[in-house]
């Protein structure tokens, strides 16, 4: 905190006595807030930068391992943990400490990561075994493996965080495991190749990368309840607060493109770079890793408009926030 809440209190009498309570009172609470961050991946340059969502500035680097592909972080932004799935490695970060703690070693090709609600386990993608691989956190050895379809790509956990999403690329199907009991549950048949997941209340959504498709999947009765067309090639999907948009990037055009959630899709169409994959939303705008661009853009959700372009390592594929899961 930049004051402790005894001293933003006496701060705020202050200012009331001298007829500023309004303006006092926002500024007391941008003070006693803590900061928000985004983090990105960047695949060619070994790294991982951390944002700072108030000043849109990169504070930190943190070298990793060869070929990042994705990040998780924990919800009080202390740790990361990142896969290399051409090594078959793990590195666990100090993100306070800015440095990599430990690495590793994984049994598969581990491709996309999200924490258990209680952040005692991770939740791996193995691409190649076609499995989702639960490790330790603390150490890193596996605890358990369920599989799934065919090269499994992207995860997310529901609402609750007890169904975990898995995008199977090579099958057309998206795979749920109850991570309580550690069964898998079901198979929900999608468009083509699936790839990036995102969640908000009972809703899961699906990017389809090669029928450019978005599918909406309802967690409870695990069933496609929609099913729409947009750009060429959508590769990441972020949800707004009130769960009311979906912003998408769509690879081949470059661009973002905003679809309700009650499937309407909007024509206009932001030009963010070349090859945007990930992106997250963080203090009402939109994140994106522009991949051919070696940048993250910022963009303002209302007006649909680009603030600026930060500049990141080469490659950068991932743009992340943390673990939104509560401790059970």
């Amino acid at each position: 905190m930049a004051m402790g809440r005894i001293n933003l209190f006496v701060w705020f009498v202050r200012c009331a006595m001298a007829g500023l309570a309004a303006l006092c009172l926002a500024k007391a609470a941008w003070a006693d807030r803590e900061n928000e961050y985004v983090y990105v991946a960047s695949q060619d340059g070994n790294s991982v930068s951390i944002v700072d969502v108030d000043t849109n500035q990169v504070v930190s680097r943190i070298q990793v391992a060869d070929k990042p592909v994705f990040i998780a972080v924990t919800r009080d932004g202390k740790r990361g943990f990142v896969t290399h799935p051409d090594s078959g490695k793990i590195s666990a970060l100090d993100l306070q400490g800015k440095h990599v703690s430990a690495v590793y070693d994984f049994p598969g090709e581990p491709f996309a990561a999200v924490l258990s609600a209680d952040e005692q386990s991770l939740f791996v993608s193995d691409w190649k075994g076609n499995a989702v691989v639960r490790i330790s956190t603390h150490d890193g050895i596996e605890t358990g493996r369920i599989a799934v379809g065919d090269a499994p790509a992207g995860l997310t956990l529901d609402a609750a965080c007890q169904r975990l999403f898995v995008a199977d690329r090579g099958s057309a199907t998206v795979s749920v495991i109850d991570t309580g009991a550690w069964k898998h549950l079901a198979g929900i048949p999608v468009g083509a190749s699936p790839f990036a997941l995102a969640s908000h209340g009972n809703q899961v959504y699906v990017a389809n990368v090669k029928d450019n498709t978005i599918s909406r999947l309802e967690a409870d009765s695990l069933k496609e309840t929609w099913r729409v067309k947009m750009q060429s090639m959508p590769y990441g999907i972020a949800i707004s607060n009130d769960g009311k948009q979906l912003w998408v990037t769509a690879q081949q055009k470059g661009v973002l493109q905003r679809i309700g959630s009650d499937g309407s899709v909007d024509e206009t169409l932001v030009k963010v770079g070349r090859y945007p994959e990930g992106v997250a939303i963080a203090g009402g705008r939109a994140y994106v890793a522009t991949w051919f661009d070696d940048s993250v853009v910022v963009m303002d959700l209302e007006p649909g408009q680009v603030l600026k372009k930060i500049a990141v390592d080469a490659g950068p594929r991932i743009v992340v926030t943390r673990s939104r899961c509560k401790k059970e």
